[in-house]
């Protein structure tokens, strides 16, 4: 992505990338780094958006599908094989924690394992560790310290939450 949108800048022009008829991606977006945006059917999604839906579909017989799914997302992007959600929200998840780790890159930033940490929460949730509430106010912690992970050792958790 990166070095697309530093060709399309030295070119001048911008770009819709269209993934699925729902998913589109523009360029440029609001930061000048090479950001872009993500819009799902004409609205941009927001990660509290996603925290809702991880939440709405986890329940204790899928909790740890959900968790790897997360962890294969995580590590394989698009590649990912695991199939629990749908390609779709596959893509969506993708896509918009693409944008952290290009806006907020590691190691000097959490990029997207920051995103990934409060998708992975909101699993959690079901687990009695954290309220939904909660995680909303984490994940919309624009502009304050990186909350604190939770403890919770005795359940299975993905690489990036640590």
């Amino acid at each position: 992505m990166r070095h697309l949108t530093e060709k399309l800048k030295a070119s001048g022009s911008t770009f819709g990338y269209l993934r699925r008829d729902n998913l589109v991606i523009k360029y440029p977006g609001y930061k000048k780094n090479g950001d872009y945006r993500l819009s799902e059917n004409g609205k941009a999604p927001k990660h509290e958006d996603i925290v809702v839906e991880i939440y709405n579909f986890t329940n204790a017989g899928n909790f740890e599908r959900v968790v790897s799914f997360l962890a294969d997302v995580y590590a394989n992007g698009l590649l990912a094989t695991s199939n629990v959600l749908s390609k779709n929200f596959k893509e969506k998840i993708f896509w918009i924690t693409l944008q952290e780790e290009i806006n907020y890159p590691q190691p000097q930033y959490a990029g997207r394992r920051l995103s990934f940490q409060r998708f992975y929460e909101a699993a959690l949730i079901k687990k009695g560790v954290c309220s939904l509430k909660d995680v909303i106010h984490r994940t919309n912690n624009h502009g304050k310290s990186k909350p604190e992970l939770y403890k919770c050792d005795d359940i299975i958790h993905p690489a990036f939450y640590f």
